[in-house]
């Protein structure tokens, strides 16, 4: 399916079909505790860069950035929501985000970053002055 596929831990949360068998929506949450090579994940991420939620648990903000580093031309089109509670993003790692990740996706509707109490006023400033959202 994909290189590394027993490293990057993924599971379905729901996926929903048409009377087709076509998905209408993909909704994946990604456990990065057990991935250790950036190669491994930006091949996940690259198929399936058309989901439409995504949740991302035990996040390696280093490990993530070098995946998507590897694939400039990624972009994450249908990304609507993204789940990223109770990871200790701090500030700084919500910047980089932004730099990194949230160029990717255009059509972001809801950011979830309950529990991050980290980020603070200035990485809420980095968020509420994005570009990328």
């Amino acid at each position: 399916l994909y290189e590394g596929r027993n490293e990057v831990n993924q599971k379905y949360s729901s996926l929903s079909l048409d009377l087709q068998g076509e998905v209408l929506e993909k909704v994946f949450t990604l456990d990065m505790s057990r991935i250790t090579r950036p190669e491994a994940l930006a091949s996940f991420l690259q198929n399936f860069k058309d989901i439409k939620r995504l949740k991302i648990r035990n996040l390696k903000w280093n490990l993530l950035r070098d995946a998507l580093d590897l694939k400039p031309e990624l972009k994450f089109g249908n990304l609507a929501k993204l789940g990223l509670r109770s990871n200790r993003i701090t500030a700084e790692i919500i910047s980089e985000m932004n730099e990194h990740f949230f160029s990717k996706i255009k059509n972001l509707e809801e950011l979830n970053l309950w529990d991050n109490e980290e980020i603070g006023d200035d990485g809420a400033g980095v968020i509420a002055n994005s570009k990328n959202m």
